[in-house]
């Protein structure tokens, strides 16, 4: 799969289809995200962030700028996939993402080695925002060449 350098590469980890969908659309819609994977739970991330099974060839399976990475989820849930990732050599940037911002989840969130945590945003306007912000965020660390 070949992508222009400028383009972010981001995996979606999320286990409901319905929101996994909606920030899909979103990333898609701007043009400069290329969605790499959509993980439906944390078991399955960790499979392609480690490049195991199916994910070995990283020609079709590349490996992610950031992901963005929900907290709750079934086999392994946001805290598991963030602590396997801290004990890693390559680490992709992460941003949790929660329905409710909450303080001490927020806290938690960054104690293993999130760089980010953010609210899910839903409506179109928080949506773009959030594109807006993604784009920029990811630029600091992986600039467009």
């Amino acid at each position: 799969m070949t992508m222009p350098k400028d383009m972010r590469k981001v995996m979606v980890v999320e286990d409901a289809e319905d929101y996994a969908f909606i920030l899909s659309r979103a990333l898609n819609h701007s043009r400069r995200f290329q969605i790499v994977w959509h993980a439906r739970d944390g078991q399955d991330a960790i499979a392609y962030l480690a490049g195991t099974g199916q994910f070995h060839d990283r020609e079709l399976f590349p490996y992610p700028d950031a992901v963005l990475l929900d907290i709750k989820m079934p086999r392994k849930d946001g805290f598991e996939v963030l602590e396997w990732i801290t004990e890693q050599e390559k680490k992709p940037k992460v941003v949790m993402l929660s329905v409710l911002e909450h303080h001490p989840t927020h806290q938690k969130a960054h104690q293993p080695g999130a760089d980010e945590f953010k609210e899910k945003p839903y409506d179109d306007e928080r949506l773009k925002e959030f594109v807006r912000w993604l784009d920029e965020w990811i630029g600091h660390f992986h600039p467009a060449t």
